[in-house]
């Protein structure tokens, strides 16, 4: 799944004078050929002050095999052509190609409410030679014999490549793990082998899932070569379990999310039939994952029964970037037969059930709702078996999911205000309310319906429009951001330029440093003339603070003190200004606030037994100290080779003395295993609602005496 942020959409434009002194020409002898054959248009040809053509965009384009799209609402131009995605927007020079940003030296333009392109950039753009003779007046649009690879990434192949035009690689980049579909061209040539011999030419049929791709790709991002290699190790597989294959002599290799068993028929089978057995292991080179097995068992798509039932992995896709509102989570668990299986979300999200689509196959897809959210976090499954064993597994990567937008706050001018028209400064901050963070790049600004985001400074906190004379009268903002879950906010609102009256001459404040609940800022404001009031805010936390007139001055100064509960960063203060004839002016100090809460007073949680490294007996019990009167859950966990879990658990009351303790001692022997390799005792400092306050652990060994 590829999770991409939609751009802001400016308005539509009818251009009639397109820029100084320049405006586009009927061109009565401008020729368009493709291929060698004329080109006809349904509008009439224009030149662009006699540099070159703008074509009737749709009929161009659709002329070219390209399908557009044209939205007159918000000017807007989609073309697709062959794994090729072009977004074009009247007035604005820069242009999406495949969701990367370009520039163009002119864009798209409409007249009389028709949409035009530049000819030959625009068909250079879609991956045709364009030839343009000025002097002749001849375009000559031709299809590339041979594509050129301009640049080159690695990624693991994810899925068997389909069979639509153009064929789709869904692939995951070694540098980053964004995951993404990479368009291949027909003529594409493509290689495989093994890891560090020299590949063979093969088709787009021969791709294996896990493979390690070399994609050479063009300007318009399509895939013109690609060198496919793997790696393949001997051995017969003692185990497979918790996404971890061990090899008998030590070898252990994690699986890959789509891991597939082949029985020596050529059958399916299932991948715990593949225990036991001699096997050949496709590998990706990079990552060393297991993707292919090859047994010498026969195929037989039912894992074995008998035993206990085991666990061999848990996968969701490896998504590069958060999950939102709508977006779907794969989960797909291999194991024992007959089980069920559920997977609660974190932070008490709804559980999950997995369906069991074949014999120990079991898989869900699971839309996104509203007020679903945590930060990156593996899920665990829960596996009960047909006997009543529980096993509990973790996926193979963590998810996020983000369902908050952000927020935009702190505007300025602020909303039906009245400001001098002389560089009003427009302003806004952002803050992210969920964990995937603020995507600066999707921040725009429009002025009264004209992007005007090239002359923004845009940061992860706020964006700030670099000033510039208005004309008087009312001004509409609109600005617009998302996080990089693609969620988004937007807000809108206006305020009025009038010509100069009173103003305010200068604004400052004394916070030099983060101020705390009892620290006090004064703010002070100058103006040309006495008027009837100034006030000022801080961020949107404190509004309307009343400044007094200093006797014999125009000075405004006015005090607030900080609260309990006031917090805010970088907040910007405001003064408003109210002359003798009515009109508010605003001012913006140009250093920012800063209120912190004081700092918590820390916790005192800590286990005296067992110590940290300490080896024990085959019994221990768990004991420390903690405030008198709270309640402390702790539990034991072990891990030995692959093999993890729990040994015991509890929840304590601290006593007077400030120590507490379990109720007994812990038998550290397994059932089956014996004494595993090492132990980590966790305690935890329950609150109110037993939310956890305070967090402690150790790891021991263990000894069976």
């Amino acid at each position: 799944m590829v999770v991409r942020r939609t751009p802001m959409l400016p308005a539509a434009l009818m251009i009639c004078v397109v820029a100084a002194g320049v405006q586009p020409a009927m061109a009565q002898n401008v020729q368009v050929t493709f291929d060698g054959a004329p080109m006809a248009f349904t509008e009439p040809v224009l030149m662009w002050d006699m540099l070159f053509p703008l074509l009737p965009a749709e009929s161009f384009v659709g002329s070219l095999g390209a399908t557009p799209t044209w939205d007159a609402a918000d000017g807007r131009l989609d073309v697709d052509l062959m794994g090729v995605h072009l977004e074009m927007w009247v007035g604005s020079n820069w242009v999406t190609l495949n969701d990367r940003r370009e520039t163009m030296e002119y864009g798209l333009q409409t007249l009389s409410g028709v949409p035009y392109v530049p000819g030959p950039a625009t068909a250079r753009l879609l991956g045709f030679e364009a030839t343009w003779d000025a002097g002749a007046l001849t375009l000559a649009i031709t299809s590339p014999v041979t594509a050129t690879a301009e640049s080159t990434v690695a990624a693991t192949l994810l899925a068997p490549p389909g069979r639509e035009v153009p064929v789709m690689l869904s692939i995951r980049e070694a540098d980053g793990g964004a995951v993404r579909e990479v368009p291949l061209d027909q003529r594409a040539i493509i290689a495989r082998g093994r890891h560090g011999q020299q590949p063979v030419a093969a088709t787009v049929d021969d791709l294996q899932p896990g493979d390690l791709l070399e994609i050479g790709l063009t300007r318009q991002g399509v895939g013109v070569g690609v060198q496919a290699s793997y790696n393949q190790e001997m051995g017969t597989i003692a185990a497979i379990q918790n996404n971890q294959l061990v090899v008998q002599g030590g070898g252990s290799y994690p699986l890959g999310e789509g891991v597939n068993a082949v029985g020596s028929d050529g059958g399916a089978l299932h991948v715990l039939g593949a225990v036991g057995e001699a096997a050949i292991l496709r590998l990706n080179p990079n990552t060393n994952e297991v993707w292919g097995i090859f047994s010498q068992r026969r195929g037989n798509p039912v894992p074995p029964d008998g035993g206990a039932a085991v666990v061999a992995g848990f996968f969701a896709p490896r998504y590069d970037g958060p999950l939102a509102v709508g977006d779907t989570l794969d989960l797909r668990l291999l194991a024992s037969a007959g089980g069920t299986v559920t997977v609660p979300l974190p932070l008490g999200g709804p559980q999950v059930p997995l369906d069991e689509t074949a014999p120990g196959v079991y898989t869900a897809t699971y839309t996104i709702a509203e007020g679903v959210e945590f930060a990156g976090a593996r899920l665990m499954a829960q596996y009960r078996s047909p006997a009543g064993q529980f096993i509990n597994a973790q996926t193979n990567m963590e998810v996020m999911v983000d369902t908050s937008a952000p927020r935009i706050y702190n505007i300025t001018p602020p909303p039906d205000s009245v400001v001098e028209p002389v560089q009003p400064r427009i302003t806004a901050n952002f803050q992210d309310q969920g964990p995937s963070g603020i995507d600066i790049e999707s921040a725009a600004i429009r002025l009264d319906g004209q992007d005007i985001s090239p002359r923004a400074e845009v940061t992860e906190t706020g964006l700030v429009r670099v000033p510039e004379r208005l004309r008087p009268g009312r001004h509409t903002v609109s600005i617009e951001v998302s996080d990089f879950a693609g969620n988004t906010a937007v807000e809108t609102w206006s305020f009025r330029a009038q010509a100069p009256g009173a103003q305010i001459v200068g604004v400052q404040h004394d916070a030099a440093q983060p101020l705390q609940p009892g620290d006090t800022i004064t703010v002070t404001a100058t103006v040309a003339a006495a008027g009837r009031r100034a006030t000022f805010d801080i961020g949107d936390i404190v509004h309307g603070v009343a400044m007094q007139l200093q006797p014999g001055t125009t000075t405004y100064r006015g005090s607030y003190t900080v609260r309990q509960g006031d917090v805010a960063e970088n907040a910007q203060v405001t003064v408003h200004f109210t002359d003798p004839g009515g009109t508010v002016h605003d001012a913006v100090v140009e250093a920012r606030v800063t209120i912190v809460a004081p700092p918590e007073p820390e916790v005192a949680l800590a286990i005296t037994s067992p110590g940290q490294g300490e080896e024990t007996g085959r019994r221990v019990t768990p004991a420390g100290t903690a405030p008198a009167g709270q309640r402390v859950q702790w539990v034991i966990t072990y891990q030995k080779l692959i093999l993890g879990g729990e040994v015991g658990r509890g929840t304590v009351t601290v006593g007077g003395d400030g120590t507490w303790g379990a109720a007994g001692e812990v038998d550290l022997k397994l059932l089956l295993i014996g004494m595993a390799d090492d132990y980590t005792l966790t305690a935890q400092l329950l609150g109110d609602g037993d939310q956890v306050v305070a967090e402690n652990s150790v790891t021991f060994t263990a000894a069976d005496r």
